[in-house]
């Protein structure tokens, strides 16, 4: 949620946002030992990303942020890795409100993305929440020319199943 409140798309939510840190190593001992003023999560990129079609999406730039610069993902790149944080620590009408803002996105970037996207539950949440919204970048995608695994996916507990995508979603949502 930090590289997308960083480029000014996350604004309508209140949060205390959590600098999640990717990487496809372990975290290292001395990152917790860090006397930094954030919230902040280690997440490993290998369960999210295939890292040699990523790197082909260039959706990784340095910006300026208090105390220097870090490498931040693009907002499509922040987007589908915040959809890995649904339902356990973002809530399934965070992300909804987030994609409110995205309203343009790269379809090409989006593509890459998609492909290089190994999490199932990410790349369903993304199609049905771009759906929801019918930007004109989600018209130049389709959900069949990516890998969106088989069976059912259960997002909130209660919720109602999306037939399309293959997820429970809440009963506001289902229609």
């Amino acid at each position: 949620m930090y590289a997308l409140a960083q480029r000014g798309l996350a604004h309508d939510l209140n949060f205390q946002p959590t600098v999640n840190f990717y990487s496809n190593h372990s975290e290292p001992a001395w990152f917790q030992k860090l006397q930094l003023d954030i919230q902040r999560s280690w997440n490993l990129t290998t369960r999210i990303w295939i890292m040699r079609e990523l790197l082909t999406a260039n959706s990784l730039q340095y910006m300026e942020v208090p105390g220097g610069s870090w490498l931040l993902a693009s907002a499509e790149q922040a987007y589908l890795e915040l959809l890995t944080l649904v339902p356990n620590a973002v809530s399934f009408e965070q992300a909804d409100n987030i994609m409110q803002g995205l309203t343009s996105l790269s379809p090409k970037r989006l593509n890459v993305l998609l492909q290089a996207c190994r999490h199932v539950l990410a790349k369903r949440l993304f199609f049905f929440f771009a759906e929801r919204h019918q930007y004109p970048w989600y018209k130049r995608l389709n959900h069949n020319d990516y890998n969106l695994g088989v069976g059912k996916r259960s997002v909130v507990k209660n919720g109602r199943l999306n037939k399309k995508y293959q997820i429970t979603v809440p009963q506001a949502y289902h229609g």
